[in-house]
């Protein structure tokens, strides 16, 4: 491995400098001053020593969800590759297909989480899309495209309450009908007691006999 500054005039507007060799391929950035050369040289060595240099590797997005998604979809049931395709298709690969791998960064990642909940996208098909994300670039690390997965640390933000103002209660003449409609159904207990407590239903059918 050998790293280097050429010499170059530093003088002109923007110059294209081979900074680092890496297992024979350079690494190139466009700089405007030495000093900055400099500094960035420094970043490369340590990144490269940390082992999370990348060289040259221009595979973008959208090409590597073409290799991957056949794979990840092979172990799955149609009605599933089928939902996972319009995932990526639909909602990854119009905001991120284009760049390349190493190229997104973890707010890009959250930008499009959060720009599908802003869509009306729902909470359950917006948790999807980022789970697949999180597989996609989990492989690209695992075939050496990336180091780090950049959808690491993003976050599916916490569904706010609104208020009802008791809009959405059902008027006692309706609920009355439904009691009367539901009498003598063998679930008639079990949606009495649901009116009448107001109970979740995870509590409800957690409930046992010594309970009620």
């Amino acid at each position: 491995t050998a790293y280097e500054i050429p010499k170059r005039d530093w003088s002109s507007d923007v110059c294209s400098s081979d900074l680092v060799t890496v297992n024979g391929k350079r690494v190139k950035r466009k700089l405007k001053t030495e000093r900055e050369a400099k500094r960035v040289l420094k970043e490369l060595q340590a990144e490269h020593l940390k082992g999370t240099l990348v060289v040259n590797d221009r595979t973008t997005v959208a090409q590597w969800a073409a290799e991957w998604l056949p794979r990840r979809t092979q172990s799955v049931d149609p009605i599933t590759a089928s939902r996972y395709t319009d995932h990526v298709r639909l909602r990854i690969l119009p905001t991120l297909g284009s760049m390349t791998l190493g190229r997104v960064t973890q707010a890009e990642c959250q930008a499009v989480i959060d720009a599908l909940l802003a869509m009306g996208q729902a909470r359950t098909t917006v948790s999807a899309t980022r789970m697949l994300l999180v597989d996609l670039f989990t492989a690209a690390v695992e075939r050496g495209h990336i180091h780090v997965n950049p959808v690491t640390g993003t976050r599916l933000p916490l569904a706010r309450r609104e208020q009802t103002d008791g809009r959405d209660a059902i008027p006692p003449e309706q609920l009355g009908k439904l009691f009367a409609a539901i009498k003598g159904h063998v679930l008639e207990p079990f949606w009495v007691l649901a009116f009448a407590s107001g109970l979740r239903r995870g509590e409800r059918l957690g409930l046992d006999r010594k309970s009620t």
